[in-house]
């Protein structure tokens, strides 16, 4: 889609898609200033299109930070995974997401967003790798 950036990983237990997202694509008026784009990743394992993917979020723009590894997809799609869901489908809900997840922080109307997947198969290397957690 048009204010994406795209890219494709393999890794041994599938792909990894890479998403930038522009900021011009969330509909907010609560953008932070320093940010500008939004990276998630999509992982597709084996199983894929039977088994959903995983959706992550790798930048921070929230104060409680959501680049911890914590599955979004649910939060993103706002239901289960089906195998007609498309990832085109996933990649243009999330600018949406991004924005409600930032109304419901200024709001302090903060509610849990994610799931944590015990034996993740996500790389600790990708999680250390986000440097602007850290700022």
């Amino acid at each position: 889609p048009e204010g994406y950036l795209v890219s494709c990983q393999a890794f041994n237990q599938g792909y990894k898609v890479h998403l930038e997202i522009d900021k011009k694509l969330v509909p907010s008026e609560f953008l932070p200033e320093s940010i500008e784009s939004y990276r998630f990743t999509v992982l597709l394992d084996e199983e894929f299109p039977f088994k959903g993917p995983q959706v992550h979020c790798s930048c921070n723009f929230t104060q409680t930070s959501l680049c911890d590894q914590r599955d979004l997809f649910e939060n993103i799609v706002g239901s289960k995974w089906i195998p007609s869901n498309t990832l085109y489908e996933i990649c243009k809900l999330i600018p949406e997401f991004i924005s409600e997840v930032l109304v419901h922080e200024v709001s302090e109307r903060r509610k849990f967003i994610g799931r944590f997947n015990l034996g993740s198969k996500y790389y600790i290397e990708e999680y250390f790798g986000i440097f602007d957690v850290w700022k």
